[in-house]
C-alpha cells in the first residue's frame, strides 16, 4: 500500500522506494494529489539509499502533444501565448546570491548540450561558462570566429526541456511545466537553443520561435552552441 504523502515519515518513504525500485526512474501516484518519482538519476540522494526520491504535486491535465492533435488555430495560438508568458515568468525569478551558471545551488550542468552525466565543471560567472564553451567548440576544425562572449549576459531561469511531454494543458487554459531536472540559471539563448533542437519534430515551436529574439548575435550563438553539442556527442566526457 502506498504511504500517505502528508503524514509519512522519510523512513516510510525510503522503505516504499526500496520496495518499488527497478533501476530506471519511475513515477508512482501516491494519492489524488501527490506522486513520487524514484530512480538512480533522481537527486539529491541520501548516502545509504541506492536510489533518490522526490515527492511532487499531482497535476491533472492533458499532455500537450495530445492536446495539439485536435487543437484549432486559436487554441494553438493560446499555447504559444502561454509558453511566452511562462518564459517571461521564469526570467523574473530572482537570481540567488552567489548563484553562477547552472542548477540552483550548483552541480553538474544537465540538458541537451551536455553528456548524459552532465558537465563535471562548475562556474562562478558567465565569463567562465563562455570560456569553457569556447574551449569545447574549438575541438571542431575551421575558423574560431564568433566566440562566446557572455560578459553582458543576464542569467535567467531556464527550464531546458520544454518538450510537449513536459507540458500539461490544464482545464482552465493554463499550462503546467513538468520535469525540472535540466533547469538552471543560464543566458536566455540556452532556452531558445533547446527549442531549436526540436523545432522539426514539434511544429508549435516554429510559431514560438518566430516571436523570440532573432538578432544576428543570437543566431551566431545558437550556431556555436550547435557546434558545442556536436563535439560532446562525438567525444562526451573526454572534453570535460
Amino acid at each position: 500500500m502506498s504511504p500517505d504523502p502528508i503524514s509519512a515519515t522519510d523512513e516510510e518513504l525510503i522503505a516504499f522506494c526500496n520496495a518499488n525500485r527497478k533501476g530506471e526512474a519511475r513515477i508512482i501516484q501516491l494519492s489524488e494529489g501527490a506522486v513520487i518519482k524514484l530512480g538512480l538519476d533522481v537527486t539529491a540522494q541520501r548516502p545509504h539509499l541506492p536510489i533518490g526520491y522526490l515527492v511532487m504535486e499531482f497535476i491533472h491535465g492533458t499532455e500537450l502533444s495530445s492536446y495539439l492533435e485536435s487543437a484549432d488555430a486559436h487554441q494553438q495560438e493560446g499555447v504559444v501565448n502561454g509558453l511566452l508568458q511562462a518564459l517571461d515568468d521564469l526570467a523574473s525569478v530572482p537570481l540567488p546570491n552567489g548563484q553562477g551558471p547552472g542548477p540552483v545551488g550548483g552541480g553538474p550542468l544537465r540538458g541537451y548540450l551536455w553528456s548524459d552525466s552532465g558537465v563535471n565543471s562548475s562556474f562562478n560567472s558567465v565569463s567562465e561558462l563562455g570560456d569553457f564553451l569556447n574551449t569545447i567548440a574549438d575541438y571542431n576544425p575551421g575558423p574560431k570566429s564568433d566566440r562566446f562572449d557572455f560578459a553582458a549576459a543576464k542569467l535567467v531561469m531556464c527550464h531546458g526541456d520544454l518538450a510537449p511531454r513536459n507540458i500539461l494543458q490544464l482545464d482552465d487554459g493554463r499550462l503546467a511545466l513538468l520535469d525540472w531536472a535540466n533547469a538552471g540559471f543560464y543566458p536566455a539563448v540556452f532556452e531558445i537553443y533547446a527549442f531549436r533542437t526540436r523545432v522539426d519534430r514539434e511544429p508549435i515551436f516554429k510559431s514560438l520561435l518566430s516571436r523570440l529574439p532573432q538578432e544576428e548575435k543570437v543566431e551566431r550563438q545558437i550556431e556555436r552552441l550547435a557546434s558545442v553539442e556536436g563535439v560532446l556527442l562525438r567525444q562526451g566526457d573526454a572534453v570535460n
